[in-house]
């Protein structure tokens, strides 16, 4: 169809028009005329001519026009057009897009009132054709132009490091704003996370929040993004939160007197705070003072603004229970923290208090300790019901700190029950207790004898920064029946601990890791059982202290220091009393036989010789173990024994050039003092 540029006047409500071809589409409107102008234009009307058309049509409006793109993405566009240029005024218009993707044989339709679309869940770099048409109450009108266009291609998502203001300082309790920015195609939902929360998300490529009354754990700042290609990303940020000192620890410690205890303190704080302990409140603050009997301990952890501060006691005395202060502070505020150190005083087993007192402690009801008197009598208790609901603590007095379960297990007890053997609790007693009751005090019975308690005093003694020793004492019970030691250990934490054996009463432990610490436990066995396991000891590699893991009691193991020191000055006792010896020897040599220095060779075999008997005859017992005293009858012979010397040094045992060397600086003496084959067998 041309332009409307024919024209026909007309004086009626009709008009024919002649002269059509055939097979062609016209279009018609109608204006009003009179002397003072021209009406708006009607509607258009659409006619094809045919052969045979006598329908009645009416007039519709025109198409929309001026179809363009306004944004366009990997999945996503906008689409805008004009309103048709002739419409009737009173016509409520609204608007079909059609389009098509790639490899699709049909349109896709959307009805809109608006100017403008956007199509979504499209295809990424695909071909899309578009055209829109006007819906009238009369009809649809003839289709727009027809708009052919690409989307954009799709790539994953890329976030950078998050932006941070104030960039300088974040204080605790004020507020920050974070920036995340997102680069992707099509565009990607942003999200931010406080310390892993979610507390954010917005679809966009710039995503800025603000965050209020900012607490010292918000540490960790991450913006993630993802737009449902590729891997979504993240990006994370830590950040330090400036923030006052907050003090904890324990409210009390415990240790004996004359032992050595550590106090600590944790303290979370930035920027780094001054640290220092008092003995008195604020009012009389008493600042400690390292040195002397105290050592203090300051040293970083391993996150950010957080220390520990720890007062070392070295030898508990009287004065020094009571009341500490841990005091912290920086620019933001300070804090002090009250701990109290109190005497200890260890408690007895209860396995050691007796079958009596043991289930007393365990207030067992009166009726019940009937099976107490002596030793635990079942047939005593049986016969009553309530006292079925404490037989469990009947067996913890009964198993005496052994653990029977082998026996149990050769009379056929069940594996739900064995806990029994050892004086732990069991579920099902009922079925345990009509069952198997009395097979496992018949073990508690017979391994009364036979089955040694567990080993006392345990203690860990340092070796260097990666080794200690791990010592004990034989158990009470039993300890000439002891054939083996299992010693336990593992770092705090760790699910499988290593464990080693031993015929005797220490074990070296090596490779271990230097500034971690540990917890170590030993149980004493024979081949009838094992006993029960004593309570972890903690220690740490590389540091001068052990503590009980039940009060966390610290103390310096000077045993070894103590026992080196004493045979060091028996060492050099013995020194100086051969030295002492030999020179008068040298003396009466003199006098008597008028030996002259002008002689140099006697005198070195005179002197090596008498050395060497001098050495042998200062201690007692032979390498053996066997009295090994030697007496140098010959040098109280005078001038004649000493001439005959040399004609026997052939059939003496003289001394080797490093056993000589080592008796002359006194390291025989040591060994022998030591325990060097005990220690040779260790290693």
């Amino acid at each position: 169809m041309e332009e409307l540029d024919q024209v026909l006047n007309v004086t009626k409500e009709f008009a024919v028009v002649g002269g059509l071809s055939q097979g062609q589409v016209y279009g018609f409107t109608v204006v009003s005329v009179n002397d003072h102008g021209t009406s708006l234009p009607t509607s258009v009307i659409t006619v094809n001519v045919t052969a045979q058309d006598d329908v009645m049509q009416k007039a519709m409006t025109s198409h929309p026009h001026s179809l363009s793109v306004t944004d366009l993405s990997a999945t996503e566009l906008t689409i805008s057009w004009a309103p048709p240029l002739i419409s009737h005024p009173t016509d409520r218009i609204r608007y079909k897009i059609s389009y098509r993707g790639p490899n699709a044989t049909d349109f896709t339709n959307v009805t809109t009132a608006a100017l403008s679309h956007r199509l979504q869940e499209l295809q990424p770099n695909s071909q899309y054709i578009v055209f829109i048409t006007a819906l009238s109450g009369t009809g649809e009108s003839r289709p727009s132009e027809t708009l052919q266009l690409w989307t954009r291609p799709a790539y994953p998502a890329y976030v950078e490091l998050p932006t941070i203001h104030p960039t300088d300082m974040v204080k605790e309790g004020g507020s920050m704003t974070v920036l995340c920015i997102a680069m992707a195609s099509p565009e990607p939902t942003v999200a931010l996370y406080i310390n892993g929360r979610h507390v954010h998300e917005e679809r966009t490529r710039h995503l800025v929040t603000s965050i209020r009354n900012v607490s010292r754990d918000m540490t960790q700042v991450t913006c993630y993004a993802d737009n449902g290609y590729g891997t979504p990303m993240q990006s994370t940020r830590h950040i330090v939160i400036s923030r006052r000192p907050i003090v904890t620890s324990r409210p009390e410690f415990t240790a004996p007197e004359g032992s050595s205890v550590t106090l600590r303190c944790r303290v979370d704080a930035s920027p780094e705070p001054q640290m220092v302990f008092w003995r008195q409140p604020a009012a009389k603050r008493e600042v400690v003072i390292d040195g002397g009997n105290f050592e203090v301990i300051t040293q970083r952890g391993r996150k950010e603004g957080e220390y520990t501060m720890e007062l070392k006691i070295r030898e508990v005395a009287e004065e020094n229970f009571g009341q500490f202060f841990c005091h912290a502070e920086n620019v933001f505020g300070s804090m002090t923290n009250t701990l109290t150190l109190k005497r200890q005083q260890e408690a007895p087993r209860l396995y050691d208090l007796g079958v009596t007192e043991c289930c007393r402690r365990l207030n067992v009801s009166r009726p019940c300790q009937r099976a107490c008197a002596f030793d635990v009598d079942l047939d005593a208790v049986l016969a009553v019901p309530e006292c079925a609901a404490e037989l469990g603590k009947l067996m913890t007095c009964a198993a005496d700190g052994s653990d029977h379960r082998r026996c149990c297990a050769d009379k056929i007890v069940p594996s739900r029950c064995l806990h029994w053997c050892r004086g732990k609790p069991v579920d099902g007693t009922e079925e345990c207790t009509l069952s198997y009751a009395k097979d496992i005090v018949d073990c508690f019975e017979e391994g009364r004898a036979v089955l040694p308690s567990r080993p006392l005093n345990v203690r860990v003694e340092a070796v260097s920064s990666n080794e200690v020793r791990v010592l004990w004492d034989p158990p009470a019970r039993n300890a000439d029946k002891v054939e083996v030691y299992r010693v336990y250990w593992r770092a705090p934490g760790d699910n499988i601990s290593s464990r080693n054996d031993t015929r005797t009463t220490s074990l070296r432990l090596s490779r271990l890791r230097a500034g971690v610490e540990y917890e170590c436990a030993v149980k004493s066995g024979n081949h009838y059982g094992v006993s029960q396991l004593t309570e972890p000891v903690l220690f740490m590699p590389g540091r001068m202290f052990v503590s009980s893991k039940s009060t966390d009691n610290y103390y310096i193991s000077t045993g070894a220091v103590l026992a080196v020191v004493l045979v060091l000055v028996l060492v050099m006792v013995l020194m100086l009393a051969g030295v002492w010896l030999y020179r008068r020897k040298r003396r009466k040599a003199s006098a008597s036989d008028r030996v002259s220095f002008e002689n140099p060779s006697y005198l070195r075999e005179m002197n090596l010789e008498n050395l060497q008997h001098t050495s042998e005859s200062s201690f007692t017992g032979g390498p053996n173990g066997t009295n090994g005293t030697v007496t140098n009858g010959d040098a109280s012979n005078g001038s004649a024994g000493r001439r005959q010397e040399p004609l026997q040094s052939s059939g003496s045992q003289s001394a080797s050039p490093t056993r000589f060397g080592a008796l002359r600086n006194g390291l025989g003496l040591v060994a022998k003092a030591a325990g060097f084959k005990q220690f040779e067998n260790e290693q």
